[in-house]
């Protein structure tokens, strides 16, 4: 789908994270961090931010 190098955009209603098991709310505004582990190579730490859809 996308290769190494290339960039990836999530938004709602395309590309997305679905987060389970949040014990609280998340606030619009609130900043956190997310870490993907993938099959090869270094996992990755991405900010992201709360934004209203």
């Amino acid at each position: 789908m996308f290769g190494p190098g290339e960039e990836l955009a999530f938004e709602p209603n395309a590309l997305h994270v679905m987060c389970i098991g949040i014990e609280e709310p998340l606030v619009i505004g609130e900043r956190f961090d997310v870490e993907f582990t993938f099959a090869e190579g270094e996992p990755l730490t991405v900010a992201v931010a709360v934004r209203q859809p």
